[in-house]
């Protein structure tokens, strides 16, 4: 088992866990791998989205158009 906790600077902030393959020899290795791995994929990933992604997620978790929603997936698609 492992964990990994990071953030961007800039407001994102994330937590990665892993569940260690029980009783192999080096799961704990594995699960480090997995979850640091996973963590500087996801620090580049949100270091290259649009300043504007903040805003248009506050504005659709407060009013969900089909506007708003068809922006972010504009952003991630």
């Amino acid at each position: 088992d492992d964990f990994a906790l990071f953030s961007t600077g800039d407001g994102w902030f994330g937590a990665i866990v892993s569940d260690g393959a029980g009783s192999c020899k080096f799961s704990r290795e594995g699960s480090k791998l997995a979850c640091r791995t996973a963590a500087n994929t996801l620090l580049a990933a949100l270091s290259s989205l649009p300043e504007a992604l903040p805003d248009l997620v506050m504005k659709f978790a407060k009013s969900p158009t089909e506007a708003l929603e068809n922006a972010l997936r504009g952003v991630f698609y």
